[in-house]
């Protein structure tokens, strides 16, 4: 009832994400109910519902609507919160293979591997690293 009663007092009612709180059983509610692909998928992409520590790192990492639906159904929305995560745009990460090849990484899956944990760092830091903090992250990872 929580839900539903945000829902309303920010004006984001949503029907699939409604359904998600009654019948968490995604693949039977695709089925069952005829949805499409993509209704199906965004409904089994709440199950379980996602744990973050901030809809940020979920909206970076899946979307604002999937972001957007756990925020709501996880009981713990504020209406400021909601506004801004439907506000917000996705920061571009700032480091490329360039950069990676630049200081000395051969293009392979150990260059990867290194830009995904750089990735995941300026992530976990709330995208605040700049461009300089992740080329020296970078530096530090191990090339093979």
């Amino acid at each position: 009832a929580g839900a539903v009663a945000f829902e309303k007092a920010c004006g984001q009612t949503d029907p699939l994400r409604r359904l998600w709180a009654v019948w968490t059983e995604a693949g039977a509610i695709g089925a069952a109910l005829k949805l499409s692909n993509a209704e199906a998928a965004r409904i089994k992409a709440l199950c379980p519902l996602p744990q973050t520590d901030t809809p940020f790192r979920l909206a970076y990492e899946r979307g604002v609507q999937l972001a957007v639906d756990a925020l709501i159904l996880s009981g713990k929305a504020e209406a400021s919160q909601l506004k801004e995560l439907q506000n917000w745009s996705r920061p571009v990460f700032p480091l490329n293979g360039k950069d990676a090849v630049t200081l000395g990484f051969s293009p392979d899956a150990a260059m990867g591997k290194a830009l995904k944990a750089v990735e995941a760092w300026w992530v976990k830091a709330d995208f605040a690293p700049s461009r300089e903090a992740c080329l020296a992250e970078l530096a530090r990872q191990p090339r093979t």
